[in-house]
């Protein structure tokens, strides 16, 4: 085990960008854009000094003096390997000593029907919840992975989409939709949709300076993506082309013209820059509430669904304990965070429900009688 020193993140970098497990999570870049965390950088070696095995931590601190270790997407190595596993998992205990941390955290990328998998990780020391409930993770369990994207052709992969796509993709062509792929110049007219987004869909927004972040962090792997329409902005999204993946991350679409389905003319530009590079996976990210039909997000998934993709349900968190007290304190203290969060939902959802007009609050009350 070893804690790399800054001067080896190359080394680190060059195993995770070309490892099957490696994700955009893990790369050194994400811990830039991850500003408000501190990092450490843990690997595992071979007889040879090769490294075979290695993690990004994250430590962020909470209040009452509180720290998490965090590993997203993370180890990257071989997940059934235990020696590797507890190698690393010594380095982070090492980081706990050093930080004070009550809990070390990681949702590697494995199905959670790899079960094999989830023993070797019991078997060195981990915890694991079954059947996590999707959105009490840190990332989310479901998400929707376009695979073997590198063994089809432009045409080919048009040609696998349901006849639905196709036919919004045509029609977005036919109104003069246009599609650019940019940076930091489009970033404001991105950050204006991002606002109208989060504003219909309920979110709290990320600050502009994280968009920067993440462009400048990743360099050219990242992409800005917008739609115009007679050089209206309608839709964007930020993308990332790491470890033969590439991640459809962040997505924001304005009010107008919805009808022009622009978002599926944005997503064949992207995924035609993954068949381009070389990737191996078209990453659409989560997808809430996919097999409720009744859910308000569930277009999320209808939509994502039309590229002829699968569902990917990863096997979730496990937990290294330090220390029980104070990991039961953060438990208790982030059900009160979500509690807070959910009234702060839908106080704000009430707010901007409008009014009924009076005829339609006078049916209302008739209705109700």
């Amino acid at each position: 085990m070893e804690i790399l020193q800054k001067e080896q993140y190359g080394e680190y970098e060059q195993f995770v960008r070309t490892h099957p497990k490696g994700d955009f999570m893990q790369s050194i870049h994400w811990a830039e854009v991850k500003y408000n965390w501190k990092h450490e950088v843990v690997v595992s070696r071979n007889e040879h000094g090769e490294i075979v095995g290695g993690m990004l931590v994250l430590i962020r601190n909470f209040r009452l003096g509180l720290r998490l270790l965090y590993s997203p997407r993370g180890p990257v190595c071989d997940l059934s390997d235990p020696e590797v596993l507890t190698d690393l998992l010594e380095g982070a205990r090492v980081l706990a000593k050093k930080y004070k941390a009550f809990l070390f955290r990681c949702d590697p990328t494995f199905e959670e029907t790899e079960t094999r998998l989830t023993e070797t990780f019991r078997s060195v020391g981990f915890r694991h919840k079954e059947n996590q409930p999707d959105g009490a993770t840190m990332q989310r369990r479901f998400y929707y992975i376009l695979p073997d994207v590198n063994q089809k052709t432009v045409d080919q992969m048009l040609a696998s989409f349901d006849r639905k796509c196709r036919y919004n993709i045509r029609v977005a062509q036919k109104h003069g939709i246009v599609c650019k792929s940019c940076s930091f110049e489009g970033l404001d007219d991105f950050y204006r949709i991002y606002l109208v987004t989060a504003q219909r869909d309920n979110f709290v927004a990320r600050p502009r300076e994280y968009f920067e972040n993440l462009l400048t962090a990743f360099g050219e792997d990242a992409r800005l993506y917008i739609t115009y329409y007679e050089d209206t902005p309608l839709t964007g999204t930020v993308v990332c082309n790491y470890a033969g993946k590439l991640s459809y991350i962040y997505a924001a679409s304005d009010n107008l013209y919805r009808n022009y389905k622009p978002n599926h003319m944005m997503l064949w530009e992207i995924i035609q820059w993954a068949i381009e590079s070389g990737c191996h996976t078209f990453d659409f990210m989560q997808i809430p509430a996919y097999c409720d039909e009744n859910s308000p997000t569930y277009g999320v998934y209808a939509f994502k669904k039309g590229f002829n993709g699968r569902v990917y349900t990863y096997a979730g968190e496990f937990d290294y304990v330090f220390r029980p007290a104070a990991n039961a304190l953060f438990g208790m203290m982030m059900k009160a965070y979500d509690a807070k969060n959910e009234l702060a939902r839908r106080l704000r959802k009430r707010k901007e429900t409008p009014a009924p007009a009076p005829a339609e609050a006078e049916k209302k009350e008739q209705d109700d009688q």
